[in-house]
């Protein structure tokens, strides 16, 4: 990513974020395309930088867009003095936002302007430099600072995904944008590859048949520096880091059982094992203070969502509905556990269990294929699943709710495991 420049010229705000209450998709906003002062085919660098503004602005669920079809003079300048608010005002818009760019010798100058239409005045103004060979990032960047104005959070628009993808039969890790652009393979082994899980925002571990067996890898998303984790007799599988990345809990067989154990982030070594069950225990996921494990387990025969201390004591059982829970995944806010459950379709659905509320299970999605393989975005507000309602196995995003359904993936491929990085 190159690096963004950001210059600030004015703010009429005398706090700096609009902090908006209220639900999502609650604030109206007119968005007119931003004009080019060069003029020429620079007007494409405009399109695609429209493109990824507005998904990233439809993604965070925050805001109504209004339809460009009902603007009435949409060109009506970027100063109070030439714009009719009240053409805004009658389209429905709380604020009105519109923008300029300049391109010179592969570089852009964008300036973005926030009007309040109520108040009949500007609220927020900037202007950014970077490269037009970064649009990319130099978008999601501009996306990020107009969502931190209103809301005072930081979004999830610089935020990336790893996920599983088939390439010549054999399954290979990716990451790629939070809006599904920017692909970029991260293993090439002609192996089986499976289970990413971010360490930082920089290294990924996951579990690879690349050397014939199923053992546990490091690996720098930059620099392709990989260690071996866990080379263990049997399976070695679904690592995660703890919260502060000094342990991995994992799934090891080496006892000819599947327990849980956790092993030194630096060296693999075993730290302590977790589990000591006849049953099937798998599948460990972390609560985000390091203090807890959610994990699946077979000993009441059918596989259910279990929570236990970091130490292996006091394990209890949080999913009594169902018969076939799996895959749970800790909230950052530590309020939920996502997992994924069989239903009476024998379809598979996402469901949360609310630790607030006596361990009570809501459903987020139903009646659309099997949708799987949850992850939590760093900020605990949206999930990305994979489903498959058009056929294919694609990446949605969803907001925390099971609102705002967004496929992110497009192509007759198949893709697996999607798992949210923390913020850069």
């Amino acid at each position: 990513m190159k690096i963004i420049f950001i210059l600030l010229f004015f703010i009429t705000q005398s706090v700096f974020g609009v902090i908006v209450e209220g639900e999502k998709g609650e604030l109206p906003i007119a968005i007119t395309p931003f004009q080019s002062k060069t003029g020429g085919d620079v007007d494409k660098f405009g399109e695609k930088f429209m493109e990824i503004f507005l998904f990233d602005l439809k993604l965070s669920s925050f805001f109504q867009l209004l339809d460009s079809k009902s603007f009435i003079e949409p060109n009506d300048g970027e100063s109070e003095t030439t714009i009719k608010f009240q053409n805004w005002k009658m389209v429905g818009a709380e604020y009105l936002v519109k923008g300029s760019f300049e391109i010179k010798e592969g570089n852009v100058t964008l300036t973005m302007r926030v009007f309040s239409v109520v108040e009949e005045k500007a609220v927020f103004a900037k202007e950014y430099k970077g490269e037009t060979a970064s649009i990319e990032p130099f978008a999601h960047f501009i996306a990020d600072d107009f969502y931190k104005f209103f809301t005072g959070q930081k979004s999830i628009f610089q935020t990336k995904v790893a996920f599983i993808k088939k390439v010549k039969g054999k399954k290979q890790i990716f990451v790629m944008n939070v809006d599904g652009s920017e692909k970029r393979a991260i293993t090439s082994n002609g192996s089986i590859n499976m289970l990413p899980s971010w360490v930082g925002t920089t290294a990924i571990i996951y579990t690879s048949y690349k050397d014939g067996s199923p053992n546990l890898y490091l690996q720098n998303v930059y620099t392709g520096h990989t260690k071996k984790l866990s080379s263990r007799e049997g399976i070695n599988s679904g690592g995660v880091a703890s919260p502060d990345k000094k342990m991995v809990a994992l799934t090891l067989t080496k006892d000819e059982n599947s327990e849980i154990y956790l092993i030194d982030s630096e060296n693999g070594d075993i730290k302590k094992r977790l589990t000591n069950n006849q049953a099937i225990d798998t599948s460990p996921s972390w609560s985000p203070d390091g203090s807890k494990i959610a994990f699946v387990s077979s000993r009441n025969f059918d596989p259910h969502i279990f929570i236990m201390n970091a130490d292996g004591t006091n394990v209890k059982r949080v999913t009594f509905q169902g018969n076939y829970n799996q895959t749970p995944k800790w909230s950052p806010k530590g309020d939920r556990i996502l997992f994924t459950a069989r239903d009476e379709r024998n379809k598979f659905d996402i469901f949360y269990i609310d630790l607030t509320q006596e361990n009570k299970i809501l459903r987020l999605t139903q009646d659309e294929e099997n949708n799987e393989e949850p992850s939590w975005s760093p900020d605990g507000e949206y999930i990305i699943f994979t489903s498959t309602r058009t056929g294919s196995s694609q990446i949605y995003i969803m907001d925390k709710n099971g609102n705002n359904q967004i496929r992110i993936t497009n192509d007759k491929e198949n893709y697996f495991t999607p798992r949210w990085s923390p913020f850069q």
